[in-house]
């Protein structure tokens, strides 16, 4: 569930996903981390044309 709002408000759609959060109390920090599902094509930053994600 919270996975999903974070998403949301970051406006993450497949295939990026958030494969982790953490609160650190010391920081007073919230820690996002942002996947991308294996496989996925993505546009390469260089050039623009479609890869794959494992490639990039």
């Amino acid at each position: 569930m919270m996975t999903k709002i974070m998403a949301g408000s970051l406006g993450l759609e497949e295939p990026w996903y958030i494969s982790g959060v953490e609160f650190d109390e010391k920081e007073l920090a919230l820690h996002i981390y942002v996947g991308i599902r294996k496989g996925a094509e993505i546009a390469c930053p260089v050039c623009g044309g479609a890869d794959e994600a494992e490639r990039i």
